[in-house]
């Protein structure tokens, strides 16, 4: 499955968690993703990271899937 497909599914059924709390995390077997806003204020981020054949992460390397405003999420 893409991952950006799978990411949006999650959001999806936690979007009144990630919408309250403005910085949101949340672990998969390969990743860890973060759907955070800057200072609590304009578009959702989604940051994605990849988790090591250890099950480790290197947080200083991530990649951004495309930014959600609180509406669009609200409409997953």
């Amino acid at each position: 499955m893409d991952l950006q497909i799978e990411v949006l599914k999650i959001i999806k059924d936690y979007k009144y968690e990630i919408l309250q709390d403005k910085d949101w995390w949340h672990g998969l077997p390969e990743h860890d993703i973060n759907v955070f806003q800057l200072d609590g204020e304009g578009d959702f981020i989604i940051s994605i990271y990849k988790m090591d054949a250890d099950g480790s992460c290197d947080y200083s390397h991530w990649e951004n899937l495309p930014s959600l405003t609180f509406a669009q999420i609200l409409i997953l």
